[in-house]
């Protein structure tokens, strides 16, 4: 204290004290989940106390709850997958669905979809998948990512994200690729993960000085990147398009700001509403008219 002279400087030094506190609490304790962040994340002492699953834990789900749609619907899919194995039962495929299996709970089959009007088969295939590799992988990342759009926007603009989502890259996959067969949560996952893009984007003001704003939005965007560039001989790349594409658009429409609205992201908000309606309407109805399905 020897550098406090007098009462002025003590009072001054410590209104300077509240004003950093003041600008510590408005700009640096806020914590997103939906770019990584977690109010859990400690102290170096307190990282030293923590399991090692608690490290895996907070280091790719730091918002992991079984409390929430993300992990609600993770057990479901897994549950689903087994009983399309026990189905039709095939002994010489490893803990592999049958095609008859995946077609009784609902592949995507524009034929059925279409000429017998098996409407559910737009959603369905969300609950599907073709092998164990392909569910594992796709359960990692929906719960890489889900967790943090749910921790952020909440428990229900999350579940039309994701419904959305896969029925838009389904509806997508059904006019480009109306011949192939699909199954897969990839394009929820896709919605989900365009989905942190048009949060950063909408709050890409009230996030500056946030480190994590750019290193996030660099992230996703190479991980669409790579996943759209790169894709296997059975994926369904314009599923995966429909996805990310709806996912972006219900994003921008539903999700909020963080402070109030700036006069750009009202103009944002709107623009999505009229092309997510656009693409949902003028979709189906080519689906439904122009679309050769035999």
């Amino acid at each position: 204290m020897s550098w406090i002279r007098s009462f002025r400087d003590l009072n001054r030094d410590q209104g300077n004290d509240r004003e950093r506190q003041r600008l510590i609490r408005s700009n640096n304790l806020q914590k997103y989940p939906i770019l990584g962040e977690s109010p859990e994340l400690g102290t170096s002492q307190q990282a030293r106390k923590e399991s090692f699953l608690d490290m895996l834990r907070l280091f790719f789900c730091p918002s992991f709850t079984i409390k929430s749609f993300v992990f609600t619907i993770t057990c479901v899919q897994i549950f689903i997958y087994f009983l399309t194995v026990v189905c039709y039962y095939n002994s010489n495929a490893f803990l592999k669905p049958s095609s008859e299996s995946l077609d009784l709970f609902g592949e995507k089959n524009t034929d059925k979809m279409k000429n017998h009007y098996e409407l559910w088969r737009f959603l369905t295939p969300v609950f599907l998948h073709a092998n164990l590799t392909h569910l594992i992988f796709n359960m990692l990342m929906q719960v890489i990512i889900g967790f943090r759009v749910e921790a952020t926007v909440g428990l229900w603009k999350t579940i039309i994200v994701y419904f959305g989502s896969g029925i838009g890259g389904i509806l997508v996959s059904s006019l480009f690729s109306p011949l192939s067969l699909a199954v897969g949560a990839s394009t929820a996952i896709f919605g989900l993960t365009t989905a942190i893009l048009a949060w950063i984007v909408l709050n890409w003001t009230s996030l500056e000085g946030n480190p994590n704003r750019i290193n996030s939005l660099i992230w996703v965007i190479i991980l669409i990147v790579i996943n759209l560039v790169m894709p296997s001989s059975s994926t369904d790349s314009f599923g995966h398009i429909g996805g990310a594409l709806f996912g972006l658009l219900i994003s921008f429409l539903i999700f909020d700001t963080i402070n109030s609205p700036t006069k750009n992201e009202n103009l944002i908000k709107k623009c999505a509403g009229i092309i997510l309606l656009f693409f949902s309407i003028g979709g189906f109805i080519t689906f439904f008219t122009l679309i050769e399905t035999n």
